[in-house]
């Protein structure tokens, strides 16, 4: 059993959730952990809101609770996962090949590479696509303009 922790705001959100699900694809048990995301911390956990993750996301109510628990939740992260994978600043995903195989992982970063869950990329396409219906006015109308920005 594994878990990857989510946190920062919406993009982090996303590219850490197509890591999230691409292990679940192939076959790994792992567990999404959303506590750390706080109202304060950009807009909390926004999937749900955007996307309607949750019906695409079972990952265990209990054990969303169980690591929420103050102390009871750090003791239980270091028994249950109790290797720590910090993604670098330097993606090198070939390093992190063998350990899709092991199992006890807590797997903390942002993901922000398409190598991570190419093999579920049309996966991704179709989760991370927007309910036009629930979408505020001045988001719709930005969507009709088809404008584009880079900096």
């Amino acid at each position: 059993m594994d878990l990857v922790t989510l946190s920062g705001g919406l993009g982090n959100q996303m590219f850490q959730f197509a890591f999230y699900w691409a292990l679940k694809k192939r076959g790994k048990k792992v567990f999404l952990y959303k506590n750390k995301l706080a109202a304060k911390e950009h807009n909390g956990y926004e999937l749900q809101t955007l996307f309607g993750v949750e019906e695409k996301c079972v990952d265990g109510l209990w054990m969303t609770r169980l690591l929420g628990c103050p102390l009871l939740g750090k003791i239980l992260k270091h028994i249950l996962f109790p290797h720590k994978i910090r993604e670098r600043v330097l993606y090198n995903y070939s390093i992190y090949l063998p350990l899709f195989e092991r199992n006890g992982l807590h797997w903390v970063g942002y993901w922000q590479s398409e190598k991570y869950f190419q093999d579920v990329a049309d996966d991704i396409r179709r989760i991370f696509c927007f309910d036009h219906l629930s979408l505020n006015t001045a988001t719709s109308a930005a969507l009709k303009c088809m404008s584009v920005s880079i900096q």
